[in-house]
């Protein structure tokens, strides 16, 4: 059963949700896995904006949860009503418009401002920050296998997975310092992590 951990001005069944938003974002079967595990841990946590468009409940903001939501049922999952604020609209336009406000986000996240922010907590996989994320995964695919003979301190070495999240405006200076621990990029991509590690 889906906890409801949040307070609104009214409740809606799932039935009632009409999408709205079309085809104007998608969501990937990775980030719905994120978003599920999401609501099964901590439960529904923010109200549904809907628009009342003369008894049509056009949903405003929450189409990916109400994606997730509606495979949960079909996959057995007891959907209680849920939460919704009512979200004033002129019109169609001006309800798509404030979609688009809604959706919007104006503020940057920083590295330092998030590292501040949760330094005391800990459990981030399913956190999805912005659309402006870069997912550093050229790392998992380089083959250090080629170092094993030359640096005995790769002996029984495991191999893992790592991906690093960080903001798109600074790809290339992490970029830089995985291959190469400093600001020179080079083809030999992971040169800088094996220096930071001090097999090289």
């Amino acid at each position: 059963m889906i906890e409801i951990k949040c307070k609104a001005a009214d409740t809606l069944a799932i039935d009632e949700l009409l999408e709205f938003q079309g085809t104007l974002k998608k969501l990937s079967k990775d980030n719905a896995k994120k978003l599920r595990r999401s609501i099964e841990q901590n439960g529904f946590i923010a109200p549904f904006f809907v628009w009342d468009d003369g008894g049509r409940y056009r949903l405003i903001d929450g189409h990916q949860r109400l994606a997730v939501l509606l495979q949960m049922r079909k996959d057995g999952e007891d959907i209680p009503l849920l939460p919704v604020d009512y979200i004033q609209a002129d019109s169609e336009e001006d309800a798509k418009r404030k979609l688009l406000y809604i959706t919007s986000q104006y503020g940057e996240f920083t590295t330092e401002g998030f590292e501040e922010f949760t330094l005391d907590l800990t459990g981030f996989d399913d956190i999805r920050l912005t659309d402006g994320e870069f997912d550093l995964t050229l790392v998992d695919n380089y083959d250090f296998s080629e170092f094993e003979e030359d640096y005995e301190s790769m002996d029984g070495m495991n191999d893992c997975s790592i991906t690093i999240t960080v903001p798109q405006k600074h790809k290339e200076k992490v970029e830089d310092f995985l291959c190469q621990g400093n600001s020179k990029t080079s083809p030999g991509f992971g040169l800088g992590v094996l220096k930071l590690c001090g097999l090289l």
